[in-house]
């Protein structure tokens, strides 16, 4: 089957093995459809804190998160719209409420990884060199507190 080279840069040929095609935007820049995946990936970041944290602190940790978030969030968004009519509050809330499905997600992930116990299997091309590992995902984590970024990149991962 032919394939046209829809969405590729001038003199670039379509590859069925590459993960991402770069697009031309609007101002010159080159974007990538993959873009979201490149910046968090999540089996890989919940393998690491699996195998180096452990399964019993990592599913306690995800699991506090989500009812503590989606507690307050429920108190705040129910504050905000009927109690005090604060937008903040409201907002605070709606927020709260999608950081518990982020761990939400988190959660199902690490219990599924720790049941079939392949956290190892998932990061062993990057064990040698832990501190390198540290600091690649200690920056991944940063896209935990970006609402919706974790469920929309576990989607587009499976």
């Amino acid at each position: 089957m032919a394939h046209k080279n829809v969405g590729t840069l001038p003199n670039q040929t379509f590859d069925d093995s590459a993960r991402e095609r770069p697009l031309q935007t609007a101002f010159g820049r080159k974007q990538s459809r993959y873009m979201l995946q490149r910046m968090i990936q999540v089996r890989k970041l919940i393998a690491v804190e699996l195998t180096f944290l452990g399964p019993k602190f990592i599913i306690a940790e995800y699991t506090i998160a989500v009812v503590v978030g989606l507690i307050v969030g429920i108190l705040s968004l129910r504050s905000g719209v009927f109690l005090s009519h604060a937008l903040w509050q409201t907002l605070l809330g709606v927020y709260l409420m999608f950081l518990a499905l982020t761990y939400a997600v988190l959660l199902a992930f690490a219990i599924a990884m720790a049941k079939r116990g392949d956290c190892r299997d998932e990061i062993i091309d990057e064990l040698e060199d832990k501190t390198a590992t540290f600091r690649k995902y200690r920056w991944q984590s940063l896209w935990l507190l970006l609402p919706l970024a974790v469920p929309i990149a576990a989607i587009r991962q499976r």
